[in-house]
């Protein structure tokens, strides 16, 4: 069977994920495993649409889909997520229909159900068959019983493929509304008491139904509230797994979000 592995990790081949996939690739020889970099490679394929058509036509003719990445922080890199974003984008969810996937990920187990759920539902919303997630400490390869998972995780990957048998949906499907807000003045306001209330926000015109509920909750409170929008930070890329910050909480990037200093 062909397997594509879609690494999620932008530190490419150095990425801890993508040795557990060796060691499942070592343990399963008669399997073709094809790994793109997608998380390493996105300015490429963001702009390149002959290098995103590459991955789509793999993904197309691939048997199975094995989603794999490192958790940092809560959910997948935002490479991997933009990569997500493109497919909708770029209109191309029917490459990926009907399709057996799998997640693979390796964390300090730090609210990993909220990436492997993240995940889940965007392999049901691209209409695959989702089968089963495991999640990997980064020194489970130093583990009998944890190798003997990650092999029995793999089987049964490759079983449901085979066999192909039916599976279950766990999230209802997006759905969009037109809905459009309209705020009405607070009847009281409330006083924070010396505290300071910041709003963190990716999106703040005053035309949007986020904008609009932003202006209302500003004027639920008796102080003046501090907005800060994203886009006006010069925010220069994602997190590289790099862990330079783990030597003095500094960050590689020198831009704006390392500059701006928040109290909330």
């Amino acid at each position: 069977m062909k397997i594509i592995v879609l690494n999620g990790s932008p530190k490419g081949e150095d990425s801890i994920t993508l040795q557990y996939v060796a060691y499942i690739r070592k343990h399963f020889p008669q399997h073709d495993f094809r790994i793109v970099h997608v998380s390493q490679r996105i300015k490429k394929i963001e702009r390149d649409l002959e290098a995103f058509q590459e991955i789509i036509d793999e993904v197309r003719s691939a048997d199975g889909v094995l989603w794999s990445f490192g958790l940092w922080v809560l959910c997948v890199p935002a490479q991997y997520m933009r990569f997500i974003e493109l497919i909708s984008e770029r209109g191309v969810e029917e490459a990926f229909e009907n399709k057996y996937a799998a997640v693979m990920t390796t964390s300090i187990h730090f609210y990993d159900h909220t990436a492997h759920n993240y995940m889940r539902a965007v392999c049901e919303d691209l209409g695959m068959k989702y089968v089963d997630a495991i999640s990997l400490d980064i020194i489970d390869m130093m583990k009998e019983e944890r190798r003997q998972e990650m092999t029995v995780f793999a089987d049964g990957f490759f079983k449901a493929i085979q066999e192909q048998p039916a599976t279950s949906k766990l999230f209802k499907p997006l759905t969009f509304s037109h809905f459009a807000y309209q705020p009405t003045r607070p009847e009281t306001r409330t006083d924070a008491k010396g505290k300071k209330i910041l709003v963190l926000t990716d999106e703040y015109d005053s035309d949007t139904n986020l904008g609009k509920m932003i202006a209302r909750f500003k004027q639920s409170f008796v102080d003046e509230i501090e907005v800060i929008d994203l886009n006006d930070i010069d925010i220069r890329g994602a997190c590289l797994g790099c862990m330079r910050c783990g030597y003095d909480y500094t960050c590689v990037y020198k831009d704006g979000f390392k500059t701006s200093t928040i109290n909330a």
